[in-house]
C-alpha cells in the first residue's frame, strides 16, 4: 500500500520516548485506521487521544473508519474490548451495524462520520487483499 501512495505508517514520540504508532489507508473519500497501538507503559497518558486527533487532521473531511473485536461476553479479553470501545466512543466514534471480515476473523466497524459511505470504505479495505487476505463487509441483520 505504501508503494501505491495510499498508506500512512506513523510513529509518535514524546521527546525520546516512543508513544505509539498508527497505520492507515486512505482514498480520496475515506480514511481507514487499521492500527493504533500505544505501548502498555504509555497508556492512560493521553497519547491515544492525541494520535486520533492527528489521524483526524490527516483525514480532513473524509470519514474515518476503524474496526474492533466484537463485544463477545465469552471472550477472555472482554473487559479490554469494552474499554477499547469506550475509548473510541469518548473520542467521537460510533459503533455501526456493519461487520468486517478479514479472512476468518470478525470485527465490528466504527466511524466518526454519519452518514458514511460504507461501500467506499469496503473498496478501500479490499486493497488489503493485495497481501493475500480476503476482506468482506456485511451489514448486520
Amino acid at each position: 500500500m505504501a508503494l501505491l501512495g495510499q498508506a500512512d505508517f506513523l510513529a509518535y514520540f514524546d521527546g525520546q520516548d516512543f508513544a505509539g504508532f498508527s497505520y492507515s489507508l486512505r482514498s480520496q473519500t475515506s480514511y481507514y485506521l487499521l492500527f493504533l497501538a500505544i505501548p502498555s507503559q504509555q497508556q492512560s497518558k493521553g497519547y491515544g487521544r492525541q494520535i486520533l486527533q492527528d489521524v483526524a487532521r490527516r483525514a480532513g473531511r473524509r470519514p474515518i473508519f476503524l474496526v474492533i473485536e466484537p463485544l463477545d461476553e465469552s471472550a477472555d479479553n472482554y473487559t479490554i474490548r469494552l474499554k477499547r470501545l469506550a475509548f473510541y466512543e469518548k473520542n467521537g466514534y460510533q459503533l455501526t451495524d456493519y461487520i468486517y471480515f478479514e479472512n476468518q476473523e470478525v470485527y465490528q466497524v466504527l466511524t466518526n462520520h454519519f452518514p458514511a459511505d460504507f461501500q467506499d470504505f469496503e473498496r478501500l479495505a479490499k486493497k488489503i487483499e493485495l497481501s493475500g487476505m480476503k476482506i468482506r463487509l456485511q451489514r448486520e441483520k
